[in-house]
């Protein structure tokens, strides 16, 4: 069976080269997914929308401070939970504080405000037979009037050089969405002890556009003619598809059993 790939996103094609039996599980079978989102997750999410509501803001002539910022966090991190974990008030509270530590940075920080563009969707033809999809955080043109693509990022630790040089690639794939010179950007939003805030340029120019292409094109002709396979790494914690993992290491090992 040969499946349609008409396009794809940088997360699904690095989730690909990570691991293309999630993949396979998720976007082709499109079977139930078995864990919610870690706390992490759900912390990186609320703290993205208190940043873009703080922008939106801005469009709208409206400066929200840090008090209604932080309502949004709370907002949007007590929608994400599951229905077991609401209501667990004292918890969400110090999560609260930890994101106004960072919000409070943020915004020391003098945070932009010719802004193009907040989570913007793009969608363009990447080859002429495969589109780019994906969702930009934030597009700002700064004092030299050059265009900025900004990728937030929530982390507990500085990036080493392999994460950084994938948060250059992802900007890489935003920028190609136009048609004029772009910078791109990653702000890092690090859940230290003693919170922190920083801007990382990265320069999107260093990276091979041929070669982009080619995981790209790669990673569509894997998936059309149904290659996916499981592989073990540090992610495999907090995946929702380990239990179909464990069920195939089952029947894997009796089919070994019989044919010994």
């Amino acid at each position: 069976m040969t499946i349609r790939v008409n396009s794809l996103s940088y997360s699904t094609v690095s989730q690909y080269v990570n691991c293309s039996q999630r993949v396979y599980w998720e976007k082709v079978e499109q079977l139930p997914k078995r864990q919610s989102m870690s706390s992490k997750m759900i912390f990186g999410i609320a703290l993205h929308s208190a940043v873009a509501a703080f922008f939106r803001g801005i469009i709208n002539h409206v400066i929200l401070d840090i008090d209604q910022l932080v309502c949004v966090f709370k907002i949007r991190y007590e929608s994400c939970l599951p229905k077991g974990l609401v209501g667990n008030e004292q918890a969400v509270n110090i999560l609260c504080q930890e994101a106004k530590r960072m919000l409070e940075l943020f915004l020391a920080s003098k945070p932009p405000t010719n802004i193009v563009a907040i989570e913007k969707p793009i969608k363009y033809a990447l080859t002429s037979k495969l589109d780019c999809v994906g969702q930009i955080d934030l597009v700002v043109r700064d004092t030299d009037g050059v265009l900025n693509v900004i990728d937030l990022k929530s982390t507990s630790k500085t990036p080493a050089d392999e994460m950084v040089q994938k948060y250059t690639e992802q900007c890489l794939i935003y920028a190609l969405a136009y048609k004029e010179i772009v910078k791109a950007k990653a702000w890092l939003f690090l859940r230290k002890k003693q919170p922190e805030f920083k801007t990382i340029d990265l320069d999107i120019d260093r990276i091979e556009y041929g070669e982009v292409i080619e995981k790209f094109t790669g990673v569509a002709k894997g998936i059309s003619t149904g290659i996916h396979f499981r592989n073990r790494s540090w992610q495999c914690g907090g995946c929702p598809y380990s239990y179909l993992c464990k069920m195939e290491t089952v029947k894997v090992q009796q089919e070994y059993s019989k044919a010994a």
